[in-house]
């Protein structure tokens, strides 16, 4: 399965960020404007806006690069793959 938004999801996420911080800017708090959401059927957490009120800021400061995202999948394949063989080594 392949977890890809695509680019109308995109500007979906972005209207929605942006509406999570004018609701949190115009005073309301997170289970508001999570219940808000779920009003309008998009069923998203109190963490999550929680989340998005405390580090987009962060979050939005730089993009990662496919690069540095292929190395971390291929350092934790890797990871699997060595405890496997000394699970399997242990087992004999």
């Amino acid at each position: 399965m392949e977890n890809k938004i695509g680019f109308s999801g995109g500007l979906k996420v972005h209207g929605n960020i942006n509406r999570i911080l004018e609701m949190c800017n115009g005073g309301l708090g997170d289970n508001l404007i999570s219940a808000h959401f779920k009003d309008q059927g998009v069923d998203i957490s109190v963490q999550f806006v929680r989340s998005i009120r405390t580090e987009i800021t962060s979050f939005s400061s730089k993009a990662i690069s496919k690069k540095s995202t292929s190395s971390a999948i291929k350092g934790v394949a890797k990871d699997r793959s060595d405890f496997d063989q000394n699970s399997n080594q242990l087992a004999t």
